[in-house]
């Protein structure tokens, strides 16, 4: 677990900010970067959080392995639930 510069505990993705930009790095390698309830909890946190620092610029988001895409854990439902919010 981690913890960026604005207390966000972090387990899934890392976020590092340097000269205006945001680098939200996921960080799940073990399962392709897949895509589960915590990492999208994170994510929400994370873009609220850089979307009132006046000092953020751009975001970048990067994989920690060489796989591009992250695929979504299918073992529930989740996403529906998720994106009715």
């Amino acid at each position: 677990m981690s913890t960026n510069p604005d207390g966000l505990e972090l387990t899934r993705v890392a976020l590092e900010v340097s000269e205006g930009i945001a680098t939200v790095m996921l960080d799940r390698p073990d399962v392709h970067n897949a895509f589960d309830p915590p990492m999208v909890n994170e994510l929400a946190r994370i873009w609220q959080s850089l979307r009132l620092d006046p000092d953020v610029r751009a975001i970048s988001l990067p994989a920690a392995v060489r796989r591009r895409s992250a695929p979504v854990s299918t073992g529930r439902a989740w996403m529906t639930s998720t994106s009715t919010r």
